[in-house]
């Protein structure tokens, strides 16, 4: 897959939204498993994809909020969904229990960022090694 600006993918998820978000799944779905988990340990692997797919159909049902000129990335917006839809869904299904913020999600939370810096740059040398062959 070609890298795609923040613009293009919001672009694609508002005209063929089931194709947009097929794209943002294919990028970002990894990291927001990784927030999900973080969040949700201990619970089913079931009920950790349940939230994962709910973080997409939030990011789809969002999508007209999310302004890329307030300087922030799609994918930082995509992972405070993460962020949110874990912490309703642990508040939800396990009432009167506490959610701890401990070092594993913040641990959690840095290698994300790393993950995507690492794939990031994957993805450009890829494009210039393909436009080599151009």
């Amino acid at each position: 897959m070609k890298p795609m600006t923040d613009e293009q993918l919001v672009s694609l998820i508002k005209k063929n939204p089931d194709k947009g978000i097929a794209v943002a799944f294919e990028l970002y779905a990894g990291q927001v498993k990784t927030i999900c988990m973080a969040y949700l340990s201990g619970c089913s692997p079931e009920d950790i994809e349940e939230t994962i797919a709910d973080c997409f159909v939030m990011l789809w049902k969002s999508i007209g909020r999310f302004d890329p000129q307030k300087g922030y990335s799609l994918k930082s917006y995509l992972y405070g969904i993460a962020r949110k839809t874990a912490i309703s869904w642990f508040r939800k299904h396990r009432p009167g229990e506490t959610l701890l913020l401990d070092e594993e999600i913040l641990k959690a939370n840095i290698d994300i960022e790393n993950e995507t810096e690492t794939r990031e740059a994957q993805q450009i040398v890829h494009a210039v090694v393909d436009a080599m062959d151009e």
